[in-house]
């Protein structure tokens, strides 16, 4: 927190014992601490969990990890006999000393990174290019607080009046968020790829906001299909190796092409026999709710020490309110409850961090609508509300009572946000699926929860380098023979038979859940006729009880499911309300 006015001693005590006390992430056995505590601004850390640095009155911390730390090194003519924490953040500071803010934009990792200059009275803060460890702060004329975990900053502040933009946002979305809105109108959240610095001076505070990286196409037709696999293998392989460097990761291993590639390589290419994880839920309506058959055949193949992690329907119930709760915002996805898990028994292993077969759907093109759509008579705004909009705007009316209708500044702001896409169709879903989606959705939902475990997830897809020769391509190299995630696919033919990798694409979810079934079901239930949903009125009670009557949530044409995503904003509202 900064502030135009001195903090007192004991001010800054009561903040820490708020902090402390209601800190949700209670597996996190560490303390918060003061790392600096000057006139105008102080600075927590959860001690194990961050890096602090200081130099020259420039103090750093980073939230995260940062991978291309040699390639920096090159850089900045630097060399260091041990790579640790200090060293990185050290390494971070002197680039930028030289570079200013376009220096993050060289940085390939996960990270929150703040920046206090106390010989200016300056503080910069900035997200990787994912927001994998995002940014929330609240604003006024004399104050500035921030923190990488909303609830912690709400519960500290106070101040919590629901956004109903968001909400239609939320609903019509499936919990992304449009711009820097979060659920409630005090606080913001710091843009994929951004810095914000704000300085103290002449008793006022002044902000300014600053995109220093975006993904956008780079085409280079020079590019050949055979030329592109041999480029994507080599920097997948850097790729993993920088990932490896700190710690031996486990591997978490759905069965998938993605993650199973991830245990080839590390076993073939670099020698390492990975222990892998999988997890499995119960069968519903004649869906399966794992991919053990396949996982099994790749760890047998490459002789891993394999753990299946079976989650019974009592178990599931008994996880669902925490993965609610340990959320940054309110999230809908199944998979947060299976990384919660995978997080938890990992670290009962002894890992410290896990690889996950995160993002190659979205930048090589693996999903069905990126075959189907590229010859597109859609104009931009009409592909992007029929690819991202579950729900239209009468269907959000419908559901919420008449108070929250802000339904039309949701369709501006998205509107606006179309404005900015490029203007080719097919460019601008690619486009919104990594700027937007992707952060928004698996890496957010990922991220949030896995913390909870002080265990770090390194995604190996997601190296900067790796995406940008994506963009560099043109689609008919990524889609070559109209065959989703092409090159991955040529890269995974030197490890796996051609039936393994060419079945059809199967995404899991967790069918209870799919469904709103059996204790998924009940939980819904409950939240949404407690007396906390009631006295909040958000919904209208008449549509909500229909959809309980119903006895399980219609499954809708993007795989939403009404009644269990309201259950899920509802209960992570819950949180907040004073008991």
């Amino acid at each position: 927190m900064i502030s135009t006015k001195p903090f007192n001693y004991d001010y800054c005590n009561n903040i820490l014992e708020k902090l402390q006390s209601s800190f949700i992430r209670s597996n996190n056995e560490d303390y918060i601490k003061w790392s600096i505590k000057e006139e105008n601004v102080a600075i927590t850390y959860l001690e194990g969990m961050n890096t602090y640095y200081c130099h020259n009155n420039m103090y750093i911390f980073i939230c995260g990890e940062i991978f291309n730390v040699k390639e920096l090194e090159e850089d900045l003519i630097l060399t260091a006999s041990i790579e640790n924490d200090s060293y990185v953040a050290h390494l971070i500071l002197q680039g930028y000393y030289k570079y200013g803010k376009s220096y993050f934009d060289k940085l390939d990792g996960q990270f929150a990174i703040f920046i206090w200059d106390s010989n200016t009275r300056q503080l910069l803060f900035a997200s990787d290019n994912y927001n994998s460890i995002p940014i929330y702060y609240y604003m006024n004329q004399d104050e500035l607080y921030f923190s990488t975990y909303l609830p912690s900053l709400v519960k500290l502040i106070g101040k919590k009046t629901i956004n109903p933009v968001a909400i239609y946002s939320y609903i019509a979305m499936q919990s992304i968020m449009i711009g820097d809105m979060t659920i409630f109108k005090e606080y913001k959240k710091l843009p994929i790829g951004s810095c914000l610095t704000t300085n103290i001076g002449n008793c006022e505070l002044s902000c300014n906001q600053s995109v220093y990286f975006t993904h956008k196409f780079q085409i280079d037709p020079e590019i050949t299909f055979e030329g592109l696999v041999t480029s994507a293998k080599q920097l997948l392989l850097e790729s993993i190796e920088s990932r490896c460097k700190k710690n031996l990761p486990c591997v978490w291993l759905s069965g998938g092409l993605d993650s199973s590639l991830l245990v080839a390589i590390l076993k073939r290419d670099f020698g390492y026999t990975p222990s892998t994880f999988s997890i499995g839920f119960n069968e519903f309506c004649g869906e399966e709710g794992n991919e053990f058959e396949y996982s099994r055949y790749v760890a047998q193949k490459y002789n891993c020490d394999h753990k299946e992690l079976f989650i019974t329907n009592d178990e599931l119930n008994e996880n669902i309110r925490q993965t609610l709760h340990l959320s940054s915002e309110p999230m809908i996805s199944n998979d947060s409850l299976g990384y919660l898990l995978l997080g938890k028994y990992s670290k009962q292993e002894g890992f410290e961090s896990a690889f996950s077969g995160l993002g190659p759907d979205e930048a090589w093109y693996g999903y069905k609508w990126h075959r189907d759509i590229l010859n597109t008579n859609l104009n931009k705004k009409e592909l992007f509300y029929d690819l991202f909009l579950e729900y239209k705007i009468d269907d959000v009316n419908d559901i919420l009572n008449h108070q929250w209708d802000k339904g039309r500044e949701f369709i501006d702001k998205v509107s606006k946000y179309i404005d900015l896409l490029p203007n080719d169709p097919y460019e601008s879903a690619i486009i919104s699926n990594l700027n937007l989606i992707l952060p928004e959705d698996p890496i957010k939902r990922t991220y949030n929860v896995v913390i909870n475990n002080k265990i770090k997830i390194r995604a190996p897809f997601l190296s900067k380098k790796l995406i940008q020769l994506s963009l560099s391509t043109s689609h008919a190299n990524k889609l070559h023979n109209q065959e989703g995630k092409a090159v991955l696919k040529s890269i995974a033919s030197e490890y796996f038979d051609h039936d393994f990798i060419y079945r059809e694409k199967h995404h899991f979810a967790i069918p209870e859940i799919k469904y709103a079934s059996g204790n998924v079901y009940e939980f819904c239930k409950e939240v949404l006729n407690s007396k906390a949903c009631l006295d909040r009125q958000l919904f209208k009670q008449e549509k909500i009880q229909k959809f309980i009557d119903d006895k399980k949530g219609k499954v809708e044409r993007l795989g939403g499911n009404l009644l269990w995503e309201l259950a899920c904003l509802e209960s992570w509202l819950q949180q907040f309300d004073e008991r």
